[in-house]
């Protein structure tokens, strides 16, 4: 935590030694000021009822020579509507919401009354078309007959609406396939496993050899080398064998009590969390490296793995910072394969059982409440902060507004810090504003659907967020995204 904060702690304690430093003066004369009479708005009310729709405000300050002009913009309900700097207002969701405009003292106001009425959209029946196909392995060597290694097919995109695919080999005497892409060696030789899908008939290869295996002699010198290399590969990472993934059970407060968390970090240090997502197959322990690329192509074992695993964002310091970030791949069969395609469905949604996402950590266990579902480019990395912030100009202004006593507390309060320098007015625009924000592309249609849900959760300063981020394409920018709002904690047991 002190590592996280330093810069913040340092810039804190110059700004502190400014103010003690520094004092104001001047003489007792004032200029004249001409007060704010009236503020009035373009527009006192405004009924929504096409998610499309806009509605820019503008305001007017009298008299024409007031001192001091400065309209300050505030909204009642940032889970209803959501208003920018350029003072336009877009509907989130449906209910009730009051933009205020204020003179700088606050002594003068203007209001526009929202309402947003949203027609429920039906989820639609899009169709993606296959465009190709993917093979984990160009090419793989077997050793012993009997002897087995799983090819894993990424049907592209990842969205596609057909990802069947079958599975064949050119010589069945040599090396078999079964429908799930499990190739076996037969006898010696070579073979070409091929993977069609059924849509479009694309196709990709694996050349698959089969070797006869190396027999040592078994002289007592050979025996020696043996035993030696036998004692090396026990102690290595590659005989890793990571604990079980237990059955789920919750209780009647929605906390995950099956994680097997403890074991997997005894195993690997870098394993902190357990996430579980209701309706899919996420459940599985998650890991965090001293970067974000660790843990794309490597299991929690640390050796080759196709899929990866799910994992943290570095940056984070878990739980305890506005975002805590996870990342997985959608490709294969596990990880995030479910997330896009499970939970943007209407019959994940329609069970309530489902809203509660668990992250187990190696001192608790959290309930985080679901509250967006949509898809992003990735290019638009602000979804990506895990804090708010902010800048440095801002603070140093809040920081003149402290006494000597409070300003002493933040230095020595990380929490406090934390919060102080969170700016909540955009945090909460970030979180509650993701249906602004969606792509108007392939996407469109389902995006229309995602953004019509109410999942009835009221976003409010001080929450803690998650975001489970995966590829919504394989060959694209675009990202499908869950996220959830804290709403209870306890010690691990």
């Amino acid at each position: 935590m002190q590592k996280k904060y330093g810069r913040l702690f340092t810039a804190l304690f110059v700004a502190v030694m400014c103010l003690f430093t520094f004092t104001a003066c001047g003489g007792d004369d004032q200029p004249d000021t001409v007060a704010v009479e009236k503020i009035m708005l373009n527009i006192s009310e405004y009924h929504f009822t096409d998610p499309d729709e806009s509605l820019r405000l503008s305001a007017v300050v009298l008299p024409d020579n007031a001192t001091d002009k400065t309209i300050n913009w505030s909204n009642s309900d940032h889970n209803v509507v959501n208003i920018n700097d350029e003072h336009t207002v877009v509907p989130l969701t449906n209910g009730s919401a009051t933009i205020t405009a204020s003179s700088a003292d606050g002594k003068v106001f203007a209001i526009c009354k929202i309402t947003v009425d949203l027609p429920e959209v039906e989820p639609p029946v899009v169709h993606t078309p296959v465009t190709g196909v993917m093979l984990s392995a160009s090419a793989i060597e077997l050793t012993e007959i009997g002897q087995t290694e799983s090819l894993h097919a990424d049907v592209t995109p990842f969205s596609a609406s057909n990802p069947t695919v079958s599975w064949t080999s050119s010589d069945s005497n040599i090396v078999t396939v079964d429908e799930n892409g499990t190739v076996t060696a037969v006898k010696e030789g070579t073979a070409v496993i091929t993977v069609t899908t059924q849509e479009g008939a694309f196709t990709a290869n694996c050349t698959v050899t089969v070797k006869k295996p190396v027999v040592e002699n078994n002289n007592s010198g050979s025996s020696g080398n043996s035993g030696s290399s036998s004692s090396g590969n026990s102690g290595s990472s590659s005989s890793t064998k990571l604990p079980s993934i237990p059955k789920v059970k919750t209780d009647a407060d929605h906390y995950l009590v099956s994680d097997n968390l403890v074991e997997f970090n005894k195993i690997n240090s870098d394993v902190v969390a357990w996430l579980y997502v209701p309706g899919t197959n996420i459940n599985f322990p998650v890991a965090q490296a001293a970067d974000n690329e660790y843990y794309l192509d490597k299991g929690l074992d640390k050796k080759s793995k196709y899929s990866g695993s799910c994992y943290i964002d570095w940056r984070n310091e878990l739980i305890k910072d506005s975002n805590t970030i996870l990342y997985g791949h959608a490709k294969g069969d596990d990880i995030f394969d479910q997330l896009e395609n499970v939970t943007q469905t209407k019959d994940w949604f329609s069970n309530k059982d489902n809203m509660y996402v668990c992250l187990n950590t190696l001192d608790e266990l959290t309930v985080w409440q679901v509250f967006a579902c949509y898809y992003i480019d990735a290019e638009a990395n602000y979804y990506l902060d895990t804090n708010y912030y902010y800048d440095q100009a801002t603070v140093t202004k809040k920081l003149g507004e402290l006494s000597a006593t409070e300003s002493l507390k933040l230095a020595t309060d990380p929490e406090a810090l934390h919060e102080f320098m969170t700016d909540y007015v955009r945090f909460l625009s970030f979180v509650t504003g993701w249906r602004t924000r969606l792509p108007s592309n392939k996407y469109v249609d389902v995006n229309n659907y995602l953004k019509s849900r109410d999942y009835g959760v009221k976003l409010e300063e001080g929450d803690k967020i998650i975001t489970l981020s995966t590829c919504a394409d394989a060959s694209g920018p675009i990202r499908y995204v869950l996220q959830a709002k804290l709403i209870s904690s306890k010690p691990r047991p």
